[in-house]
Formats: C-alpha cells, structure tokens, sequence
C-alpha cells in the first residue's frame, strides 16, 4: 500500500500541548524523559506519532 493510500485513510486530529498525556519514557532515553503517544499504537502495525520531552542539555544516545 502506498503511503499516499495510507494517509487517505487515516483520520486526522489536531493535539494541542494541553491535551498531551506525557508518561516516563521508554528506558532507552534519559532518566528524567518523558513520553507521549498522540495518536495509534507503537506495538502494532501502522502508523503512529509519538513527541519526547527532554531535560534540557540532555541528548538522546544512539548506537548502530
């Protein structure tokens, strides 16, 4: 399916930053981290939209 088909089907919705329920983050990001989901489901397939909350000077590792 291509993404264009995707995004047909989807229902859009506008978050404001009121509206977001931030939790701790997954383990991976810093302690202190938080975490939201705004829309879909991570553990399934499709798509979903997650934002992070860093402290400030605080940068995500990643290794390869």
């Amino acid at each position: 399916m291509a993404m264009s088909q995707t995004m047909d089907k989807t229902d859009q919705t506008l978050v404001t930053p009121a509206e977001i329920q931030w939790r701790p983050a997954p383990a991976v990001l810093p302690a202190g981290a938080q975490g939201a989901v705004l829309y879909g489901d991570p553990t399934k397939d499709g798509l979903f939209a997650m934002r992070f909350k860093l402290q400030r000077f605080q940068r995500p590792g990643f290794s390869p």
